[in-house]
């Protein structure tokens, strides 16, 4: 018996979108406190900058909102935040090593100029992810209209991307490390960028018409103080 898969080919790029975006992203996010450790900076460090590095989202996503709404450059940004992402990435490769370094041993080490171009590196990417993260999302529902219900049908693909790429990722590590003392990350940077430009190109053919959303930037700081109102009652009951 034969089965006949009707593909909607509106949503095949939105579907192709959080596809190579997230083959984008996973070679690095995952891999970044080894990839810290292994450039000597001691563990308690690693635990302390991963630790405040969530923290961006929680400020880089409602005023990523504000901005796209208040000024109507959603698609613009998205797609300048994914191609500022592919060619950041590899600067990672060229971030200095601590293993020589006397301040390596302990706290000392943040308050080298080192330190700080390795944490200026990640974070500029981090940022730049998230950017990208929350407007994808933003663009999907958009283009889904009142079919929001399918929203995880698209997402999904985006996890399809993730698990490939790191399969892909570790494989490809693995075989250009062989014989090297510590893992080389180099073809991890190299195909993030790959599939980030492949992104780029998929993500600019999204058809993304702009409603009016200037009023909604006027309630974004009533959506945030949804977040700080638990910890207040938490704090002072």
């Amino acid at each position: 018996m034969f089965y006949k898969f009707n593909i909607n080919k509106n949503l095949l790029l939105i579907k192709l979108s959080f596809f190579f975006y997230d083959c984008g992203i996973a070679p690095i996010n995952p891999f970044l406190p080894t990839i810290a450790k292994q450039r000597g900076i001691p563990v308690l460090v690693i635990g302390i900058l991963f630790t405040f590095m969530p923290i961006f989202n929680i400020v880089a996503r409602p005023i990523t909102g504000y901005i796209t709404d208040r000024w109507r450059c959603r698609k613009q940004v998205f797609l300048g935040a994914s191609l500022l992402n592919a060619f950041f990435t590899p600067l990672i490769h060229f971030t200095p090593d601590f293993n020589d370094n006397g301040h390596a041993e302990d706290l000392e080490i943040m308050t080298h100029w080192k330190f700080w171009i390795f944490v200026a590196t990640i974070t500029v990417r981090m940022l730049l992810w998230m950017v990208g993260d929350v407007l994808q999302d933003t663009i999907c529902l958009e283009i889904l209209g009142d079919d929001k219900k399918s929203y995880g049908r698209q997402r999904v693909w985006g996890a399809v991307g993730w698990g490939t790429s790191t399969l892909l990722v570790g494989a490809c590590v693995d075989w250009y490390s062989v014989d090297k003392e510590h893992k080389n990350y180099l073809p991890a940077y190299l195909i993030a960028m790959a599939f980030l430009i492949c992104h780029f190109i998929v993500a600019s053919q999204l058809d993304v018409s702009p409603k009016n959303t200037y009023e909604a930037h006027e309630n974004v700081y009533r959506y945030c103080s949804l977040y700080v109102r638990p910890l207040y009652i938490e704090k002072f009951k």
